[in-house]
């Protein structure tokens, strides 16, 4: 999702004027910086449903005079929260409560105090700062796990509790989750994790369970995955976004996006093999051994 701001600057960008007016809801965004709102150019949010840190880019004026913090600010100042939110005008230009899309600390600050600087970089209203970041899952990204869980009754639940403990910053919401960890060998259960990322660990559980996990704010939810079949949009209830695209015979295009990108990579299409080498713990040797080809 990305938000373009509208001369003059402003917290909030301002409502579109009656010409400029369509049919689409016009999106709108309020950034803060450690709490503080700024007096943003543009932002960019990519959100993903597949295991990754969303990701954040906010372009601001480099030598704003009405902005709260100056460039010295931005070079000296660590860490850096960034906390975006967006909300859609109605039909009358009405702008309703807005929702937090992320909040996470920033990775990178980048100054671009020539004009020229910035519009090779596509910014193309003179010197301008870059600030780039991702949800607070990259703390568990970064996080490596090496340990045994054999012998141990632990439920997915009780793991994703250890896990999180590591990290005071963030808080963990989630629902019941009972399964045990591991298989049944000889009344004993088994899994080794070796320099695993405490996320991926945390995503293989919820996947094994049928659950989805994500980051709201500094809290780390695991949640029931939603059905594909129900159409939903909404991406803050756990329902993932539903692109639309038709067009008529006689041309017409109808679409819930501003812009739309199909793809296809050749180097893969030929198919994939995989080759699954199962081992037994209970007597220590090499188990059945499967191939299998997709595509």
């Amino acid at each position: 999702m990305a938000v373009e701001q509208l001369d003059p600057l402003e917290i909030i960008a301002p409502a579109p004027t009656a010409a400029a007016k369509s049919s689409l809801r016009r999106p709108r965004a309020k950034v803060t910086a450690n709490g503080t709102p700024l007096r943003w150019q543009r932002v960019e949010v990519v959100n993903t449903a597949n295991h990754q840190a969303d990701q954040f880019v906010v372009e601001l004026p480099l030598f704003d005079p009405k902005a709260a913090n100056d460039w010295k600010w931005w070079a000296s100042t660590s860490p850096i929260e960034i906390e975006i939110s967006v909300g859609f005008e109605d039909e009358k230009g009405s702008l309703g409560q807005l929702a937090p899309l992320v909040t996470g600390p920033a990775d990178r600050v980048e100054m671009l105090p020539l004009s020229a600087n910035a519009a090779a970089r596509g910014g193309g209203r003179g010197a301008m700062l870059s600030v780039s970041g991702s949800d607070y899952s990259t703390a568990l990204m970064n996080s490596t796990l090496t340990n045994q869980y054999e012998g141990q009754a632990l439920t997915p639940n009780q793991i994703i509790t250890q896990i999180a403990a590591n990290h005071p910053e963030l808080t963990l919401d989630m629902s019941a989750v009972s399964d045990s960890v591991g298989a049944d060998y000889n009344d004993q259960l088994g899994r080794l994790v070796l320099h695993m990322s405490e996320w991926d660990m945390i995503t293989a559980l919820a996947d094994h369970e049928g659950w989805r996990v994500r980051m709201v704010g500094k809290t780390l939810k695991v949640e029931p995955k939603s059905d594909p079949s129900s159409g939903a949009s909404s991406s803050a209830s756990g329902k993932g976004y539903l692109l639309s695209y038709t067009r008529d015979k006689d041309g017409t295009v109808k679409s819930n996006c501003l812009a739309l990108r199909l793809a296809r990579a050749l180097s893969i299409a030929g198919g994939v093999t995989a080759v699954v080498q199962a081992h037994d713990m209970s007597t220590g040797e090499d188990a059945n051994r499967a191939k299998a080809t997709v595509g």
